[in-house]
Order: structure tokens, then sequence, then C-alpha cells
């Protein structure tokens, strides 16, 4: 009887872990669903005045392009 006794004892130790380890996961998984709340992604910047001056120049070319287009086809209309 006693072996079975400690044998229990022993499974009751193992379970009691195991429930210990799966609620401090638990206790994680939630920690880190939070994280967002507790940390925004503001945190984080980016260099980017380059690439800002580079769409400007792109930008006004194309306005160029647009404009110059648009005045020749009135020129065009206007000839006719």
């Amino acid at each position: 009887m006693p072996r079975a006794s400690v044998g229990i004892d022993r499974r009751r130790h193992c379970l009691a872990a195991c429930v210990q380890r799966i609620l401090a996961r638990e206790a994680l998984k939630s920690e880190l669903l939070l994280l967002p709340v507790y940390a925004s992604l503001s945190l984080f910047r980016l260099e980017c005045s380059s690439l800002n001056d580079e769409l400007v120049v792109r930008a006004q070319q194309i306005q160029d392009l647009y404009v110059q287009f648009s005045v020749n086809q009135h020129r065009d209309l206007v000839k006719e």
C-alpha cells in the first residue's frame, strides 16, 4: 500500500507542477497580448527625409509632364 500512495503523491506533484507551468504560460501570453497597448509603435522611428525629397521631385516632374500634355492638347484643339 505505501508504494501505491507514493506513486499517487508523485503524480499529484507532477500534475501540480504542470498546472503551475500552464498557468505561468497563460499569464505570459496575456502579458504579450497587452504589449502593443503598453509599447506603441511610435517608439520606432525611420529616417525618410531623402525618400520624401525624391518623391517630391518625382511628383513635380509628373505634374510638369501633365501640364505640358494638357497645354499641347489644348493648343491642338485651338488650331483645328
